[in-house]
C-alpha cells in the first residue's frame, strides 16, 4: 500500500497484514487510485475529511496529500488505530490529522464532549463491513448529526454486487462504479446534484445499466487489441523486406509490446471487470484511433518497401548479369586468336601459328598470343624468305 499522488506520492502505508484478518480490509491501490481520479483534486482540496470506519486511514490520508485541510479518522478496532497513527506519523500529516475511537454502528455521536465545535465536513468516506447495508442507516444517521455539509460529498464503499438506494435523505446518488469486489456509491445534496443528469467527465449518470459501458469499454480495448495486432504481423513481414535494419525490428517490437499491454488490459478486465467511466472510454477510443493510424501507416508503407525492394532487387541481377558478361569477355579473348603486338583479331585457319613456331625455332623471339602476318612482314623481314621457302602457306594466306 503506498500514497498515490500529492505530497505524500509514494509514501509506504502500515498494513494490516495477516494480524488484522477479515477485520480491516484496505481499500486496493488500484480502486484507491480510480476512486480520487474520479473526484478530481478541485473536490479535494481544502476539504474537510471525515473518514468513518477508516481502517488503516488510506483514504483520508491520500485526501490529505491532495491537499485537503484536515482530516478526521474514525475507528474502533485497536490494531486500526495504531495503524492510522503509524501511518499519519509516516506521512507527516500528525498537524492536519485527527484520530478518534468509537463504536459507530451503535452511534454516530463520535465527536468527544468538551472540545472544540465539531467541523463541517465537505467529503466523507464510509466503509463499514460489506454485505450488510450498513451504508444507508449510518448515512442517514449522519445526517441527522449536523455534521455534513450542505454541497458534502459522501462516498460509500460496499461490495460491487450490492444495491445501494439511489437517495438517503437529502443526499442523491450520481455515480456508481466497481472495481472488482470493490464498489463505490457517490451521494451528493440533491441541490448540486439533480436526479437524471449526465455526471461531469469520467462519471456515469444515474440508472446507466452498469454492464452496458463495461461493455462498450471492452469491446474499445478488443478491437484496439486487434487492430495492434494485425500491425505487429504486418510490421515483422516487412523486417524481412527491410532486410533486418535495426529500425524497423525496433519499431515491430514496439508495436508487438503494445499489442501484449492491451491483451493483459483486456484479460484484467475479463477477469476483474471494472466499470469505466467518461474518461476511461475516451482514452480507449484515443487508443483505438492510434491504433488504426498505425495500422494503415504500416499498409501503406508496405508497398514502398516492396517497390525498393524490387528496385534493389533487379540491381543486383543487373550487376550479377554485367559480371557474367565480363567474365565470358576474358574467356572469349582467351578463345580467340588476337595478335600479341597489334591486338587484332587473326583470322588464318592455323597457318600464322605454324609460322610462329618456325620463328620460334630458328630465333629467340617467343609469342604468347601469336602475331599477325602485318605484323610479321614490319617486325620480321627477314624471314619472309624463308617463310616462303620453308612453310608453304594455303592459297591467300601469303604474306
Amino acid at each position: 500500500m503506498r500514497i498515490i499522488a500529492g505530497r505524500a506520492r509514494g509514501r509506504r502505508l502500515f498494513a494490516p497484514g495477516s494480524r488484522g484478518g477479515a477485520a480491516i480490509r484496505p481499500t486496493a491501490d488500484r480502486a484507491r487510485e480510480a476512486l480520487f481520479n474520479i473526484l478530481g483534486w478541485e473536490r479535494v482540496e481544502g476539504a474537510q475529511v471525515l473518514d468513518l470506519f477508516a481502517g488503516t486511514g488510506a483514504l483520508g490520508l491520500e485526501a490529505l496529500s491532495r491537499g485537503a485541510k484536515a482530516a478526521c479518522f474514525v475507528d474502533l478496532s485497536p490494531l486500526a488505530l495504531e495503524l492510522i497513527n503509524s501511518n499519519i506519523l509516516a506521512c507527516g500529516f500528525s498537524e492536519q490529522a485527527q484520530v478518534i475511537r468509537h463504536d459507530l454502528l451503535r452511534t454516530l455521536a463520535f465527536w468527544p464532549k468538551g472540545k472544540d465545535a465539531a467541523p463541517i465536513f465537505d467529503l466523507i468516506f464510509l466503509d463499514p463491513p460489506y454485505r450488510q447495508q450498513l451504508c444507508p442507516r449510518i448515512v442517514t444517521a449522519l445526517l441527522a448529526t449536523g455534521l455534513v455539509a450542505a454541497e458534502a460529498q459522501v462516498i460509500c464503499e460496499d461490495d460491487s454486487r450490492e444495491s445501494l438506494p439511489e437517495r438517503i435523505g437529502s443526499l442523491q446518488l450520481h455515480d456508481q462504479r466497481a472495481y472488482g469486489d470493490t464498489g463505490f456509491w457517490f451521494y451528493e445534496s440533491c441541490s448540486t446534484s439533480e436526479a437524471g443528469d449526465t455526471v461531469s467527465a469520467g462519471r456515469q449518470a444515474p440508472g446507466t445499466p452498469p454492464g452496458m459501458t463495461m461493455h462498450y469499454y471492452t469491446a474499445i480495448v478488443l478491437i484496439s487489441l486487434i487492430l495492434q495486432c494485425v500491425a505487429v504481423y504486418y510490421s515483422f513481414r516487412l523486417i524481412a523486406i527491410t532486410g533486418h535494419t535495426t529500425a524497423w525490428v525496433l519499431l515491430s517490437t514496439g508495436l508487438a509490446t503494445m499489442a501484449a499491454r492491451r491483451l493483459i488490459t483486456l484479460l484484467t478486465l475479463l477477469a476483474t471487470p471494472v466499470q469505466p467511466g467518461l474518461e476511461d472510454l475516451t482514452f480507449e477510443l484515443i487508443g483505438v484511433t492510434g491504433s488504426a493510424m498505425v495500422l494503415t501507416g504500416v499498409i501503406l508503407i508496405k508497398p514502398l518497401f516492396l517497390a525498393l525492394s524490387n528496385a534493389v532487387e533487379r540491381q543486383r541481377q543487373l550487376a550479377q548479369g554485367l559480371q557474367e558478361a565480363m567474365d565470358n569477355i576474358k574467356v572469349l579473348k582467351q578463345m580467340l586468336p588476337i595478335c600479341a603486338n597489334c591486338k587484332k583479331i587473326r583470322d588464318d585457319n592455323g597457318y600464322w601459328q605454324h609460322v610462329e613456331s618456325y620463328i620460334s625455332a630458328n630465333s629467340d623471339t617467343r609469342f604468347s598470343h601469336g602475331i599477325c602476318p602485318d605484323c610479321v612482314r614490319k617486325l620480321y623481314p627477314e624471314f619472309c624468305d624463308e617463310i616462303l621457302a620453308n612453310c608453304p602457306a594455303p592459297p591467300g594466306q601469303l604474306p
